[in-house]
């Protein structure tokens, strides 16, 4: 007995000895306490101090993870999902704790009051929120939000309002940690801590990975096969009929419906219900890859700056400047030497029709493939545009800071840092017959000043509020005016 305890004691003592902890005194948004490409966390503690007034939707880093794998482990006075209060001068905040934020991988505190909004005429949130009521929406996608007790909360995605309800958590998410989630109108995915996906919606193209093609109205395992059994998925991304994911080895694989060579491994079968192996031995060979967007065309953004992209090429979407080249099965360059010169891509959107966005980080935004109704907002009605062409800043956009875009069939959307959105393509909105070819202002959204557009998708928006100014108990009410959650003497922290 004596021989089991002694190890145990020196491990203990061991751990005792090499705990850190990390002070993060945040003056600003800005500051990043622990830059590092790998980073483990457990048996360390960290001390969070706010030394300044956040504005809404401010986002703190406290572990910048440069590699691409995880952060191993948690602080032992943090946890994932964890609600958590910071004071300055008599004011307090609520941040919810992300192990998975920022690029994936990075420990972020994220602004804990968070609205969902539907903006456009595809909107389908409802005034009753459903299973969102009381809960706090770390992510969304398509259809869908994460929150942070870590359920997945869904809604019909059609023209219509529906009221949002829970995901089964049962059987292939049982004793998962749900990270991420991504999905389009026919399936949804959801990525799990232990680097396993899972899936459910329509299967007719395979795209659920399960081996068959049964659609599932539960949630299915993913299913890597022997030939990937032992990969760790970091990063998911879902079009249309298929998916991408991207491991922890920079493997990329792909699967669903491949018959315009969206499986990037020179093939271009339309049913693929086990993951392939996008191609490593051409325009990705020895890249790194950090980011990816799947759909009709698919597109890795690489850590070199150089941005690859295969798959459905027939309005010139791949962004090469080759007119001729049309739909390709193997991964080819998105031209980087002409506007986009000298800036770094940090997201790429599409929509089914092949209208394409790049955001830089000098908030500028370049487009290229179907320009139709002038949806990609260059100034033009020129129907194909074969490589990037930066969006017009002559109108709504000049002297704006553009945070997020996204597209559906008509529209482009741009999300600025003041809480404004502007739009291209047919004008809806207005009941104008002239289609927008420069980006102008969304009028029918009047949002204070002082909130923040932290996400941008096809239906809707999550929009970060600034926190009443005289918050209290009282103000914790819903339309029957009664508390919520209940008034518990033991409880510190309530949402407002």
């Amino acid at each position: 007995m004596l021989r089991a305890i002694i190890p145990s004691l020196l491990l203990n003592f061991s751990l005792l000895c090499h705990a850190e902890t990390i002070t993060a005194d945040f003056a600003n948004a800005t500051h990043i306490p622990v830059t590092a490409s790998s980073y483990t966390a457990t048996g360390n503690q960290v001390d969070i101090t706010l030394s300044h007034t956040p504005s809404a939707g401010s986002a703190f880093t406290i572990v910048k993870n440069t590699g691409l794998d995880f952060i191993d482990g948690e602080f032992s006075n943090l946890s994932h999902g964890q609600t958590i209060a910071l004071s300055y001068a008599g004011k307090s905040y609520d941040f919810v704790v992300n192990y998975y934020g920022g690029d994936g991988n990075d420990l972020v505190l994220q602004w804990g009051f968070v609205d969902i909004v539907g903006f456009t005429r595809h909107s389908n949130i409802g005034p009753d929120k459903g299973a969102l009521v009381g809960r706090k929406i770390m992510a969304s996608s398509y259809g869908m939000a994460l929150c942070n007790d870590g359920r997945i909360v869904t809604w019909d995605a059609s023209y219509f309002s529906s009221i949002p309800v829970l995901v089964d958590n049962t059987g292939a998410l049982a004793g998962k940690t749900v990270v991420a989630i991504s999905g389009h109108e026919s399936s949804k995915f959801a990525l799990c801590s232990d680097g396993t996906v899972v899936a459910w919606g329509l299967n007719h193209s395979g795209q659920l990975c399960n081996g068959t093609t049964i659609n599932s109205n539960v949630p299915v395992a993913v299913n890597l096969t022997p030939s990937f059994a032992n990969k760790k998925i970091i990063r998911i991304s879902a079009g249309r009929d298929n998916f991408l994911a991207l491991c922890s080895d920079n493997t990329l694989l792909a699967w669903g419906e491949g018959g315009y060579g969206q499986m990037g491994d020179g093939t271009s079968q339309s049913t693929n219900s086990s993951p392939r192996e996008v191609s490593r031995t051409g325009v990705l060979q020895g890249k790194t890859i950090s980011k990816i967007t799947a759909d009709y065309a698919c597109y890795a953004i690489c850590t070199d700056g150089t941005i690859a992209s295969w798959g459905w090429g027939a309005y010139g979407q791949l962004g090469t400047g080759d007119s001729g080249l049309g739909s390709t099965t193997l991964p080819v360059l998105v031209k980087t030497n002409g506007v986009l010169a000298g800036k770094t891509v940090t997201k790429i959107t599409t929509n089914r029709y092949g209208s394409t966005f790049a955001l830089c980080d000098d908030s500028t935004a370049a487009a290229w493939g179907r320009n139709a109704n002038g949806i990609l907002g260059i100034g033009s009605l020129d129907f194909l545009i074969y490589e990037p062409t930066l969006v017009s800043r002559d109108t709504f956009l000049s002297g704006k800071i553009v945070t997020h875009i996204v597209a559906n069939s008509d529209n482009g959307f741009f999300a600025c840092d003041d809480a404004t959105i502007g739009f291209t393509g047919i004008d809806t909105y207005n009941y104008s017959p002239e289609p927008k070819i420069s980006p102008i202002h969304l009028s029918s959204l009047n949002f204070p000043t002082t909130s923040e557009i932290i996400e941008l998708h096809e239906s809707h928006l999550l929009l970060a509020r600034e926190i009443s100014s005289n918050a209290n108990l009282a103000n914790i009410i819903q339309s029957v005016n009664t508390l919520m959650p209940s008034f518990d003497q033991n409880s510190t922290s309530y949402s407002i």
